[in-house]
């Protein structure tokens, strides 16, 4: 999966400067002891924990 350059904010909004508008998560869970996963319009997935954030585009 490629990885994207982009920012998740608290709130997973995912804000990139390859993209038009910032995208709001249309699902969000915490994963117990590993972070939180938001899922986004297009395919877009975050995944965050306390050490890294990975941003994947699903195809």
């Amino acid at each position: 999966m490629p990885r994207l350059n982009g920012v998740v904010t608290d709130t997973g909004t995912f804000q990139s400067q390859s993209n038009e508008e910032d995208l709001n998560p249309q699902l969000a869970c915490i994963v117990e002891g590993r972070g939180r996963v938001f899922i986004y319009h297009g395919g877009f997935v975050a995944f965050v924990d306390d050490e890294q954030t990975f941003i994947t585009r699903m195809g």
